[in-house]
């Protein structure tokens, strides 16, 4: 018997730390599955929006989730404990529900158009399929310092014109850069120039690496030459 409430235990447990359900922010102010929510979990998300309940089977308790279309606003995280969420401010849009990797309950994810806000200042606005970009949609990246590209997502990348085999310019939902020039075989080589929120590069790319050029430093030059890695500096020229 000792073993099967030790087990019963785990199990709740288990549950509590995959996904982490919400609760409506005041008592009995969430009427037809819709309103603003808290996260049950120790980070205290908002959520405002539609829901639903899982239907998994969880002792009786239920569990609601982000389903439809709502706005989460992602509360900062402990100091030292790194999140999945860490580096988004918000994201408000569509929503559907997933199955996690034990196929036992379900997460809510991304999916359809919606607008991520990053805690950098980021905003990209795209179509979102089951948690990620939808490889082929359109989407906008807006970084901080007003720098925006338009283009359509390859697995990794927005594009913007031809970054297969042709010109074009590209970016990363991951990192404030852009670079523009010609590509092969899916790669940046030759003359080209890449504009991030701390400098702009005019050069040589190789295989995407920068091999030679001009850095023009747009924020004081220790910070220009520390956001890019110390391997570029000697074939690099820093104004």
């Amino acid at each position: 018997m000792k073993f099967l409430l030790t087990l019963l235990l785990l199990h709740v447990i288990l549950i509590s730390c995959r996904s982490a359900n919400l609760r409506c922010f005041e008592e009995n102010k969430c009427n037809n599955n819709q309103g603003k929510y808290i996260s049950t979990s120790e980070f205290k998300d908002i959520y405002e929006g539609t829901t639903k309940v899982s239907p998994v089977f969880n002792f009786g308790v239920d569990r609601i989730l982000p389903y439809g279309y709502g706005k989460m606003t992602y509360i900062q995280e402990k100091p030292g404990f790194l999140r999945y969420e860490s580096f988004t401010d918000s994201y408000e849009g569509y929503w559907d529900w997933i199955q996690d990797a034990g196929k036992v309950d379900y997460l809510s994810v991304y999916h359809g158009k919606g607008t991520k806000i990053l805690k950098d200042g980021t905003i990209i606005d795209t179509e979102w399929q089951f948690g990620d970009h939808r490889i082929g949609s359109k989407g906008t990246i807006k970084f901080k310092d007003g720098r925006t590209i338009s283009g359509v997502w390859d697995k990794y990348y927005l594009c913007s014109g031809n970054c297969k085999n042709g010109k074009g310019s590209w970016a990363s939902s991951k990192g404030g850069w852009i670079q523009s020039g010609t590509f092969t075989n899916g790669s940046l080589n030759g003359i080209g120039t890449e504009e991030t929120n701390e400098y702009i590069f005019n050069g040589t790319f190789n295989k995407n690496g920068k091999e030679s050029g001009k850095v023009k430093c747009k924020v004081e030059k220790t910070e220009c030459m520390n956001s890019i890695p110390k391997g570029y500096h000697s074939a690099l020229i820093f104004e």
